[in-house]
């Protein structure tokens, strides 16, 4: 940030504290994020009232992929989060807490109240999984490389649209009021 390390502890007591700071700065930049879409991950009242059809799927899965890709804050403290995973057990739980569980949870509750996979009989978590997987994966794959953008985007939209295929997803969510 081109802040010297003994300026930067005038203001911090530690290296935790400064940590907490930007854990604190992410979630409400992710809250933001989650009001902006209309969504709120483990918000379960927001989700009841959740319609998504598939184009919205689309566009929330867009948005929150560009989100973790190019925000210039949310992808540095993913990054500083994967390197610090493998020395701190504590980062590591948040890591995978943040960008792994809360995600596949908010899925798994949404998947699980469409009507054709409640129909079908299918394992909500495990297509949350499925479905995730490959988001995560683009996100890796493409983090730090502009030029690949686009075909990301590709990818990301042909995957929403083989997802659905795949599983007969309809999206039609029925609000319940």
């Amino acid at each position: 940030m081109g802040i010297r390390d003994a300026s930067l502890y005038k203001h911090f007591p530690s290296k935790r504290a400064i940590f907490d700071v930007c854990t604190n700065d992410m979630s409400g930049r992710m809250g933001q994020l989650g009001r902006r879409l209309g969504i709120l991950a483990g918000d379960k009242a927001s989700l009841s009232r959740a319609s998504v059809d598939l184009e919205t799927l689309r566009a929330i899965t867009r948005e929150a992929f560009l989100f973790y890709l190019e925000d210039p804050f949310a992808s540095r403290y993913r990054r500083m989060l994967e390197l610090a995973r493998h020395d701190v057990p504590e980062l590591a739980s948040l890591y995978r807490n943040l960008f792994m569980d809360q995600a596949v949870s908010y899925l798994s509750a949404l998947l699980a109240r469409d009507p054709i996979v409640a129909v079908r009989g299918e394992d909500a978590r495990e297509m949350a999984l499925e479905y995730y997987a490959v988001f995560f994966f683009l996100l890796c794959r493409y983090d730090q490389d502009e030029a690949g953008r686009d075909e990301a985007l590709a990818l990301l939209d042909a995957h929403v649209r083989a997802f659905a295929r795949n599983y007969g997803f309809t999206g039609g969510v029925a609000s319940d009021g």
